[in-house]
């Protein structure tokens, strides 16, 4: 019997270089930063969460679910999956490992009148969506749109992993290659993608972002109405201690 994850991963891989002549760069990222062992890290983080969420039979929205690597945890535990995805190549993969209930969507605002439960914004997603940095005013909308006691939950480079300064190759697809040129102040990070072909730049990513420490991040959920907040620094989605986590999961609820 064929693994379903694995099967995933080949397609993902064949799909990210036609997806990336289309101007499409995030199944290319998608497939050079996720493997088997990147769902079993997402199960583990899930299983943390499930200690202070019970996802039996609530809706579970995950916004920027790529290929619904932390959903598909989520559905383990019996939860429905939404997953909000707007790139159609990742969407057409998740359909295919979340169950036949699952909605797909590029919509959020479909999920949002779904009345989800738990909202989650994993894998840095929180950078992506927030467009020029306004992560304050994306929380507050976000808020608005979510039953009071809903829980939201980001997933945030830690910064004990912060790169140092300067571009590196994060790997090669065929004949396409993928470089991060990382800038590092003291408050903050910013990354800007390029992808290169036959050594001539081809594409660069339309977006920076920063990250921030855990402190940072209880702050800004803090200014945002959020309650009941809890921070877990995590590596391979275990609890870790801070100077080795890779990850800063943040979870809170809506006022």
């Amino acid at each position: 019997m064929i693994d379903p994850i694995s099967a995933a991963l080949d397609a993902l891989r064949t799909d990210a270089r036609a997806a990336a002549e289309r101007g499409e760069i995030w199944p290319l990222l998608t497939a050079i930063g996720v493997d088997e062992a990147s769902f079993e890290t997402a199960e583990a983080t899930v299983g943390l969460l499930s200690k202070i969420v019970d996802f039996e039979n609530i809706v579970c929205v995950d916004i920027g679910a790529g290929i619904a690597r932390h959903l598909m945890a989520c559905e383990h535990l019996g939860a429905r999956a939404v997953a909000v995805e707007s790139s159609s190549t990742l969407r057409g993969l998740a359909q295919r490992l979340l169950k036949n209930d699952a909605v797909v969507t590029d919509s959020r605002a479909l999920a949002m009148s779904l009345k989800p439960t738990v909202t989650m914004l994993m894998s840095d997603t929180l950078y992506v969506v927030a467009r020029r940095g306004n992560y304050e005013g994306y929380l507050r909308n976000l808020s608005s749109q979510l039953s009071a006691g809903a829980t939201v939950v980001t997933e945030t480079t830690s910064p004990r992993s912060w790169p140092n300064a300067g571009t590196q190759v994060l790997g090669i697809l065929e004949d396409l290659s993928v470089s991060e040129t990382v800038c590092v102040q003291p408050s903050h990070v910013l990354r800007r993608y390029a992808v290169e072909r036959n050594t001539s730049e081809y594409m660069t990513a339309a977006f920076e972002y920063e990250t921030h420490s855990p402190d940072q991040l209880l702050a800004l959920f803090a200014r945002c109405g959020f309650h009941d907040l809890a921070v877990f620094p995590t590596r391979d989605g275990l609890l870790a201690e801070l100077e080795n986590a890779t990850d800063t999961v943040i979870v809170g609820k809506v006022a």
